[in-house]
């Protein structure tokens, strides 16, 4: 393959790329296939790049030489690597925004877009919610999920619930956990409900 051909290859690539690293960042997904990340990449990429030649062309006049061949200047180099960068942020913001649109307004439903995991929905930072976690062999537990993790490939997801203490099936207090907490595996809960807070909890950290 030319080197021409190659040194386009990967500008058309490389903000694309940028961009959907940082989206997935921001909302985990599933594993995507080689295809799907090269087709992505690509259109992220066309994207990025047409807009920056079409600024280099009509305000700038060229002083980002994104014309020049074969090689690129560095300051076009750069030029892409902050046009992924800006281009990863504002699709996390749209999507941001239309989910706050979505939550605002229901006449805006159709603005949303796929559904949200309910693991990450229970664990967004707005829900304020303590957590009552009754296990499959019999222990319940009540207390704050301070700290959980999501990975969309794994079948079972970890947390931290701390503030905890042992429960009966009144949720009478049999004894307070006053180390940092109960680590659970969702591979072990039979079910967990979820009552207002008794005080201000702490903020949630995913993994």
């Amino acid at each position: 393959m030319p080197i021409d051909n190659i040194v386009d290859f990967i500008i058309y690539v490389l903000p694309g790329f940028i961009a959907t690293e940082i989206y997935y960042s921001h909302f985990p997904a599933r594993q995507r296939s080689a295809f799907t990340q090269l087709t992505q990449s690509v259109i992220g990429g066309v994207i990025a790049v047409s807009a920056l030649r079409w600024v280099d062309e009509r305000l700038l006049r060229g002083a980002l030489q994104s014309a020049a061949t074969p090689s690129p200047s560095p300051l076009f180099i750069a030029s892409l690597l902050l046009s992924g960068l800006a281009l990863g942020y504002i699709m996390v913001a749209q999507l941001d925004l239309r989910s706050y649109l979505t939550k605002r307004f229901h006449s805006l439903a159709w603005l949303s877009s796929s559904p949200d995991s309910i693991w990450l929905f229970v664990n967004q930072p707005s829900v304020q919610d303590w957590a009552v976690v009754r296990l499959k062999d019999g222990p319940i537990y009540l207390g704050w999920i301070s700290r959980y993790r999501f990975d969309p490939d794994a079948v079972d997801q970890d947390f931290l619930l701390s503030r905890a203490k042992r429960v009966d099936d009144k949720l009478k207090t049999l004894y307070y956990i006053d180390g940092i907490g109960v680590y659970l595996n969702t591979r072990d809960i039979q079910a967990i409900e979820f009552l207002a807070p008794p005080s201000p909890p702490r903020t949630k950290k995913k993994e």
